[in-house]
């Protein structure tokens, strides 16, 4: 098994490696303009778990979001706060889409460098926001993790109904999750 790219987990400098705390994020829709930052994010952050060169480039067009996919799926951003800014640098991303009878959750990434600062957590937390102004009377959302967010998604409050195949040259599965977001009342 190879590792990632080298480019996939860089030695940040201190100044770097500090991710503001999450009540500093600035949580927006993202814009067709983010799109190719946020295929970079997704790639990056799947690579940081180790996987194979060949699985990464078997799983580049799941990792890419087009800017076509925003007129379908709703796509929210985290930045890290820019002063004099509108725009800051994008630390993390959400993307659901509505299946009608429930929500999944198509990508939720963040910056390997700054994981683990609670930026996933308030990604999370605006997407079941985003379902519940959409669907206020509640619903379920889907999630089909990478094995390695498995303990991330049951912090969330998400229960494993089932695992999906997905078979790499190896035997191998992906669990599958599901988070019942609660009627606004």
């Amino acid at each position: 098994m190879s590792g990632p790219a080298p480019e996939a987990r860089p030695r940040p400098s201190a100044a770097q490696e500090a991710a503001p705390p999450p009540s500093e994020c600035q949580l927006a829709p993202a814009t067709v303009e983010d799109t190719e930052e946020l295929t970079r994010i997704a790639h990056l952050a799947k690579a940081h778990w180790g996987y194979p060169e060949a699985w990464l480039a078997a799983w580049r067009e799941e990792l890419t979001l087009r800017p076509s996919d925003l007129s379908h799926l709703v796509v929210s951003v985290a930045r890290r706060p820019a002063p004099g800014s509108v725009a800051g640098e994008i630390l993390g991303f959400y993307a659901l889409a509505d299946q009608d009878t429930r929500w999944s959750l198509e990508h939720l990434w963040v910056r390997p460098r700054v994981m683990g600062r609670g930026i996933g957590r308030l990604l999370f937390a605006d997407a079941i926001r985003s379902i519940q102004a959409r669907r206020p009377a509640g619903t379920r959302l889907l999630v089909d993790s990478d094995p390695h967010a498995a303990g991330f998604y049951v912090k969330m409050g998400c229960l494993k109904v089932g695992s999906v195949r997905a078979d790499m040259g190896v035997s191998r599965t992906r669990p599958l999750f599901e988070y019942q977001v609660q009627p606004i009342t």
